[in-house]
């Protein structure tokens, strides 16, 4: 179906992924975090005390990667970390009340780059993207 590289699938998924990166990463600038970091805070607004296990999952980061990322994220000030009551070798990882009180705006960033990235596309066009993103994720993974 697509023989040329600029026509290649993959090739514009990527495309399109690195351009929705940077949006979101010069939306995201005045507050002081990354796209990465929005992904961990946000698993963490949804539900706060995650482990690190647990953030790494959730946001497809290997362990060292998480580990750094929550470094970064504490010495900014946005969370802490607490050791696991029921398993001491585990840390749980908890939003500071400078974290929560980002929440709102740095949501509302998200949102707009999203509806910027998505512009003149429908509603049925976005829906069946993402249903297709999704198929291919569970094939090859």
């Amino acid at each position: 179906m697509f023989d040329l590289l600029d026509q290649s699938l993959g090739f514009v998924i990527n495309r399109a992924a690195l351009a929705l990166k940077k949006e979101l990463e010069h939306a995201l600038r005045p507050y002081g975090i990354t796209g990465v970091q929005f992904a961990i805070l946000k698993r963490l607004w949804e539900e706060d005390g995650l482990s690190q296990k647990e953030i790494a999952e959730r946001t497809f980061k290997n362990g060292a990667e998480i580990t750094l990322l929550i470094d970064r994220l504490a010495a900014k000030e946005l969370v802490i970390r607490e050791r696991d009551e029921t398993d001491r070798r585990a840390y749980r990882i908890f939003l500071t009340d400078k974290a929560k009180g980002l929440e709102h705006d740095v949501v509302e960033k998200a949102r707009t780059t999203l509806a910027k990235a998505l512009g003149g596309v429908s509603d049925a066009d976005a829906r069946a993207a993402f249903d297709v993103l999704v198929k291919i994720h569970h094939n090859l993974g």
